[in-house]
Order: C-alpha cells, then structure tokens, then sequence
C-alpha cells in the first residue's frame, strides 16, 4: 500500500523551514523523495493497467429499434408521403454497433445492392459510406440521433446522371 504524506508529516518538512540543505539528512530526505517518486510512478502504472482491463465502452446508441416514419426526397424534391416501417435491435445495429460491426453491416447492404464499400467513417453520431456502385461512386452520408435521423444517398458523383436522394426518419412508436 503506498501513502501519501504532505509535508511536514514524519518529521519532514519543506526546505527553507528549518529542513537541513545539505549533509547526511538531505541525503536522506533526497532518498525519501526518489521512493516518493518511485511510489508515484507505480501508481501511474497501476492506473494504466486498470484502464486497460476495463471493459471497452458500449458504442453510442444512435438508432433506436422501433416504428418509423421515413420521408425521402430526390434531387431535391419530396417524394410523396413518409412511409412507416420497423427498425429491429438488429437492423439497429447496422448504426448502433462498433466501427467493425458497422463496417460489415456497410459491406452487406452494399454486397445486396452491387456495391463494393470503399470507406467507412464515424464520427460521434454521423456515418459515411464511400462505395462504388456498378463502376459509379456513391457515397450514404447519416446523422443519427436516437429517435430521428437525416441523411443523403448521392449516386453518380461527379456525372451528369448523378442524383441525391434525402432521407428524414422519425421513431413513432414501437413495433
């Protein structure tokens, strides 16, 4: 067990109070100070070592599973009513799981729609998917917080034939 003692305590005492500044008690308390610090260092150790063995954090929850209105929009323009469907736990993960969870739930989706992911990037509640989708780029681009979400999907990047469609969800309810 390693205790801390301030100044003054056990007969110590700061320079300039009365404590010796050279000879055999200033080598002493030079000793003392080198254990002190040695103790620190330890502590500093210990403390790495604990970080270390706690358990990863949960991944931030940005997608709730549930009932949701989905409205989307091209180019600019709404296409028609929302449309409502249902989020699972584990259609939420696709958003609400670790970088590699979301990177392999990218790959998958992508797989199913001919597209091959090129990048993944996650930055606190948004996600970007760069891919290319039958020799075109296309990039999903999301802001998720919680209970709605908005977002675009732009295929044809950089072509004449390019199109942006919009996404807005809202949670409704449950399923």
């Amino acid at each position: 067990m390693i205790a801390l003692l301030p100044l003054g305590s056990a007969g110590i005492q700061p320079i300039g109070q009365g404590a010796p500044t050279s000879g055999p008690e200033m080598k002493s308390r030079i000793s003392l100070a080198i254990v002190a610090a040695g103790g620190l260092a330890a502590v500093l150790v210990l403390v790495a070592v604990v970080a270390m063995l706690r358990p990863a954090a949960k991944p931030p929850e940005r997608l709730q599973p549930g009932r949701w209105a989905v409205a989307t929009g091209l180019n600019g323009q709404t296409l028609g009513t929302p449309t409502s469907t249902c989020i699972t736990a584990q259609d939420a993960l696709a958003a609400n799981g670790t970088e590699d969870d979301i990177a392999a739930a990218a790959r998958r989706e992508g797989a199913a729609q001919s597209c091959r992911v090129t990048q993944v990037l996650i930055a606190g509640p948004a996600i970007t998917v760069d891919m290319v989708c039958q020799g075109q780029p296309a990039r999903s681009s999301m802001v998720y917080r919680g209970t709605s979400y908005e977002g675009t999907m732009a295929t044809g990047i950089g072509r004449p034939n390019a199109r942006v469609i919009a996404m807005k969800g809202q949670r409704i309810g449950d399923c």
